[in-house]
């Protein structure tokens, strides 16, 4: 019966979280951007994480 109300309660919390979903309308634009302002991620970018790296 324990085990019953805990997944009964996380369940309940999940759908709660889970309802916060953003929506495109036409009023809620994309803010206007330019590439400069992601010009910080230019470069060669290397990690050791999957295999690449050293």
């Amino acid at each position: 019966m324990k085990k019953y109300l805990a997944f009964l309660f996380c369940l309940t919390i999940s759908i709660s979280i889970a309802q916060n979903t953003l929506k495109y309308t036409p009023i809620n634009k994309s803010p206007k951007a330019t590439l400069k302002q992601v010009s910080w991620i230019a470069g060669y970018w290397q990690g050791k994480a999957l295999g690449g790296g050293n």
